[in-house]
């Protein structure tokens, strides 16, 4: 594998990494094959499974050990719909079960949600959704940041829960392969696309007077910061500015 090569890693599920570090051509999250997942029985309807609990587990701890986070931030668990949009999965209903018990999982209006307190030592389990063509990704915030304007400490830190949850599926080739380009979130050479609950108009990365126009995804929904340059630390603000109503109405 040529390493001069630069990766493109989207934001999609684990076959699609692979694909994109091969560095073939990329097509958009809405072009996307669906995912083949089990039926289940939520409550008695039908559902899907969207992830095992041992996958956020991986994730949890990643987060919880790295030495980049620090007390006000938080690790919640966002529901998208596989467009990317944020706001299509408001109406799912979701289902953590165990061995123990099952436990519901009320998501907010950002369609984000917490595991209960209950389930902080179980590690076998599978949240269900009642809808299917959905994501699960992690997000993680500093207090005082928002929507629109995002710590870049929280993209990078954001980035390695999800290589934790992620990286177990990843053929050990091309694990290796990312490890030598200096790992899958701490490399020029490879790109993970960090997400947006909006159609965005532009993206800007902002420090003490600088700043750095980013690269947004085809849809729209994504947004390329350089989170392995340790010329803007973790502090700096990456300011989103959302599509106007009309033209995003128009781009849907």
């Amino acid at each position: 594998m040529n390493m001069k090569s630069k990766y493109r890693i989207a934001a999609a599920p684990v076959g699609l990494l692979v694909l994109a570090a091969l560095a073939l051509p990329l097509r958009s999250q809405a072009e996307e094959q669906p995912i083949q997942l089990n039926p289940v029985s939520i409550q008695g309807v039908s559902g899907t499974i969207l992830a095992s609990l041992e996958k956020l587990n991986k994730g949890r701890q990643a987060f919880e050990r790295s030495a980049r986070r620090t007390d006000a931030m938080s690790l919640r668990w966002q529901i998208r719909h596989r467009t990317g949009d944020a706001k299509a999965a408001g109406q799912t209903r979701l289902q953590l079960q165990t061995e123990a018990a099952d436990f519901a999982l009320p998501l907010a209006d950002d369609g984000t949600f917490v595991l209960p307190a209950e389930v902080s030592g179980v590690t076998s389990g599978q949240i269900l959704a009642s809808h299917k063509q959905l994501l699960i990704r992690p997000l993680v915030e500093t207090q005082g940041s928002s929507p629109e304007q995002r710590y870049l400490g929280d993209l990078r830190l954001e980035c390695e829960v999800f290589w934790a949850m992620e990286k177990d599926e990843v053929p050990a080739l091309m694990r290796m392969a990312f490890s030598m380009a200096g790992g899958a979130c701490n490399s020029g050479r490879i790109e993970m696309p960090s997400l947006s609950p909006f159609l965005l108009e532009a993206a800007t990365l902002t420090y003490e007077g600088r700043e750095l126009p980013l690269r947004l995804g085809k849809t729209l929904r994504d947004y390329r910061a350089p989170l392995h340059d340790s010329a803007w630390p973790d502090r700096a603000l990456v300011r989103l500015v959302p599509k106007p109503a009309k033209a995003e109405s128009g781009a849907q």
